[in-house]
């Protein structure tokens, strides 16, 4: 079993040897992770306009059941970088079965779950200890810390992990689907840019609607 630490400082050598019998639980608990930060920051914000309704707002339960769609999204993430990185080796010459290369896909959601904590912090620590005397100026705190979450330097934080995430799929996917480094690298780009995109046009779409919900 190799060393969880070996992600972050060898990844060569950590798929190296967990593409040999890959992992389902721990990827997926990572996932997992990246949603339940998402959803505690949907969480959060909902219930601080909330607050400055004098308890008409929506309730917690009802909050969350709304923001459910942020847990979930990472899922489909995942399944979609799963199925690129497959298609990509294919025509490289890749072997392998596809879910070991899904189960391999999974780590590369660690920078997510960095980015997302991060995110969290940021917007945490814009809205704490302050107190809307109304609807109006709950909003416009909420939305000076969205506009904190993408300033200049977040947004060359989070181009920063996807570049991270493509390193590790482009390692993992060599060996798991052994084929060669460059071409592995292709598949890994590939992934990366896939993010850039969701995160562009998908994902913060989706989250401010669950922030507006």
């Amino acid at each position: 079993m190799p060393k969880l630490t070996d992600l972050v400082i060898n990844p060569d050598a950590f798929f190296e040897e967990e593409a040999e019998s890959p992992r389902f639980l721990l990827p997926a608990g990572i996932v997992l992770i990246a949603g339940i930060v998402e959803l505690a920051g949907g969480v959060y914000t909902s219930r601080y306009v909330a607050s400055a309704t004098e308890g008409d707002g929506v309730g917690t339960g009802a909050t969350v059941l709304f923001s459910l769609p942020s847990v979930l999204a990472p899922f489909v993430g995942w399944l979609v970088v799963g199925a690129v990185l497959v298609a990509i080796t294919i025509y490289f010459g890749g072997e392998g079965n596809a879910s070991g290369t899904v189960k391999i896909a999974g780590w590369g959601f660690v920078p997510s779950v960095v980015g997302s904590l991060v995110g969290l912090g940021v917007m945490v620590y814009v809205l704490s200890g302050t107190e809307p005397s109304g609807i109006e100026e709950a909003v416009n705190m909420q939305m000076e810390a969205n506009e904190a979450v993408e300033s200049a330097e977040m947004r060359a934080l989070r181009y920063t992990l996807v570049a991270w995430q493509g390193y590790l799929w482009t390692f993992g996917v060599s060996h798991v689907r052994n084929v060669k480094l460059r071409s592995a690298a292709v598949a890994g780009g590939a992934a990366a840019a896939l993010v850039v995109l969701w995160n562009a046009y998908g994902g913060t779409t989706l989250l401010r609607i669950t922030e507006v919900l």
